[in-house]
């Protein structure tokens, strides 16, 4: 027999505020508690999780030669930038690569 789904009233709700807590939950173990239970900390921004995370693993497609989009990131003549992608769509100049050589060049940038 198949189980018949919960009704509405037992159903969980999920807003995109409670998934990020109890996401970061799982990365901020260590963070204070108050009485109620909840962290105390303060969350990094959407912002700065992406940007970290994006150039972790740009990083690692970079540092291994045999990966197949390890051509993508291709430096100037200069050697301190990365070349830009071009893309005709902004579908394209949102996704991983041309963001992440972005961020790299942005964190390469001193100033």
């Amino acid at each position: 027999m198949q189980q018949q789904p919960p009704p509405d009233s037992t159903r969980l709700c999920v807003t995109p505020q409670s998934l990020l807590w109890s996401l970061s939950a799982s990365w901020a173990p260590s963070s204070p508690r108050t009485s109620s239970g909840r962290r105390t900390s303060a969350l990094l921004s959407l912002h700065d999780l992406y940007a970290s995370r994006t150039l972790r693993r740009a990083g690692k497609i970079v540092a291994d030669p045999s990966h197949p989009e390890h051509k993508v990131f291709v430096p100037l003549p200069s050697g301190r930038r990365l070349r830009s992608i071009r893309t005709k769509t902004s579908l394209h100049l949102n996704s991983f690569f041309p963001s992440a050589t972005g961020l790299i060049n942005k964190a390469r940038d001193p100033h």
